[in-house]
């Protein structure tokens, strides 16, 4: 288990134009499925941020580490939720594969996260662990989104 929250407070100080507040909660789990080479990972992310925040801390959707398919920054607003999850695969030759799916949303508040289709993910990955003794990995991730868009994704380490 894996759980974070976060609490920002950008009062109007004088210095300060755009004073605003942000809560980000990450609450991810893992439990192994058959055996302890399978695993399902999952995460539900939550990001609320008032009115009146600068433009580089509005919540975006998609990137390398969640809703994968997705272009980050395409969409962007004041509200946003997203959860994902992994079926994690582990062989015993320092390689893995993967299959995830993800959903999310952003709207300019929680009541009209059904005013468009929710967006929709999903793909595949492949892992390779750079030493026996390590728990760094080499991750390549593809994924396809419900508009069609797809993205490549190589990364040090997991997603989440």
């Amino acid at each position: 288990w894996f759980w974070e929250v976060q609490y920002l407070n950008a009062a109007n100080n004088g210095a300060n134009t755009h004073p605003f507040t942000r809560i980000r909660t990450d609450l991810r789990w893992a439990t192994p499925l058959l055996h302890s080479q399978t695993v399902l990972a999952t995460q539900l992310y939550l990001d609320q941020t008032s009115k009146g925040a600068a433009f580089q801390f509005i919540p975006t959707l998609g990137g390398d580490r969640i809703l994968r398919g997705y272009f980050r920054g395409r969409y962007r607003d004041y509200s946003y939720a997203a959860a994902q999850a992994e079926i994690r695969h582990t062989f015993p030759n320092q390689f893995g594969f993967q299959a995830f799916a993800s959903a999310g949303q952003v709207g300019s508040t929680w009541k009209n996260f059904g005013d468009s289709p929710w967006k929709i993910a999903g793909g595949i990955g492949f892992r390779y662990k750079i030493s026996e003794g390590s728990r760094t990995i080499l991750r390549l991730d593809y994924s396809i989104n419900r508009e069609g868009g797809s993205g490549w994704y190589v990364r040090v380490n997991e997603a989440f």
